[in-house]
């Protein structure tokens, strides 16, 4: 994970913060839908594991950058990293 050297200095007068708080709640809505996206992989990985006796590979590598993708809006949405998740930056591997 990405770690930032200095946290970011807000104020209430500058438009940065309020510029962040527009790109959260845009996140937000991403996080939501990711979740339910998510929640039906889950149940499809579930249904492959019991029809073929493991999971779907390809699924798999989606699910994993999905969670990373996951991780990058908590990350920012915490203020723990000032990146901005995709698609300002590159989708998780």
């Amino acid at each position: 994970m990405e770690q930032d050297k200095q946290p970011q200095q807000y104020h209430i007068a500058q438009a940065e913060i309020w510029v962040r708080l527009l790109f959260m709640l845009v996140f937000i809505v991403a996080l939501k839908i990711s979740g339910v996206i998510l929640g039906v992989l889950v149940l499809v990985q579930f249904i492959f594991a019991i029809a073929d006796g493991q999971a779907n590979q390809n699924l798999l590598k989606f699910c994993k950058g999905l969670t990373g993708f996951i991780c990058q809006i908590w990350s920012y949405l915490t203020f723990v990293s000032e990146a901005k998740p995709f698609p300002f930056k590159d989708w998780p591997q």
